[in-house]
């Protein structure tokens, strides 16, 4: 009697660990994967509708317009008279010209717009340092 009760309350902790197992799952599926999925599809449809003279900004950082493009690489003319090549996918976003005023923004936008101000910004201000130092030395 006492060892069919121990091994019907094991076949419950069985279930119960199976049921667990199950809802972490799918807990991870709504917090990680499909979010995950729902960028990616953002950035492919983004990719996807390039086009001839748009400003981009690229992972690295550079910004450029889109001077030509084909099926893969993307010709990105960064200052004037220089033009990089580079892969489609190294696209991080496509800034817009007429949104002057980060307001007319999505929040998102703004914030990447803001930190990569922030990220120049600094980057200047070490280089000029840098320079002072040199002139010093």
């Amino acid at each position: 009697m006492i060892a069919s009760s121990t091994a019907a309350a094991g076949g419950l902790s069985a279930g119960l660990g199976i049921v667990w197992i199950v809802v972490l799952f799918g807990i991870m599926y709504f917090m990680m994967i499909r979010p995950q999925k729902k960028s990616q599809d953002r950035h492919k449809q983004m990719i996807n509708n390039l086009k001839v003279n748009d400003r981009v900004l690229t992972v690295g950082g550079i910004t450029g317009y889109v001077r030509d493009m084909n099926d893969s690489y993307l010709y990105i003319e960064i200052a004037d008279g220089i033009v990089i090549e580079l892969n489609r996918q190294y696209i991080a976003m496509v800034l817009q010209e007429e949104a002057d005023d980060e307001e007319d923004l999505p929040v998102e936008d703004a914030e990447e717009i803001e930190e990569v101000a922030e990220i120049e910004a600094a980057e200047e201000a070490e280089a000029e340092k840098e320079a002072a130092d040199e002139k010093k030395a």
